[in-house]
């Protein structure tokens, strides 16, 4: 399913939290998410979890998408 189809609208937020070696699958979330009208904040595998944290709790974030 699509970010629309489970609830995303244009002006929310998501974090993306990727593994270096995903980037088609992370490209096509970015996509989707740009066609929707939704924000993305990326997250690298190399950052912390105590970043990934702060972020989530800092953004405003509605969601968040991890890369296989």
């Amino acid at each position: 399913m699509g970010l629309v189809e489970n609830g995303f609208k244009q002006g929310d937020k998501i974090v993306i939290w990727i593994d270096q070696n995903s980037s088609a699958e992370v490209l096509a979330a970015q996509l989707g998410a740009a066609k929707a009208g939704v924000t993305t904040i990326v997250i690298t595998e190399k950052e912390s979890t105590d970043a990934l944290n702060e972020t989530l709790k800092n953004s405003g974030a509605n969601g968040l998408i991890i890369s296989p």
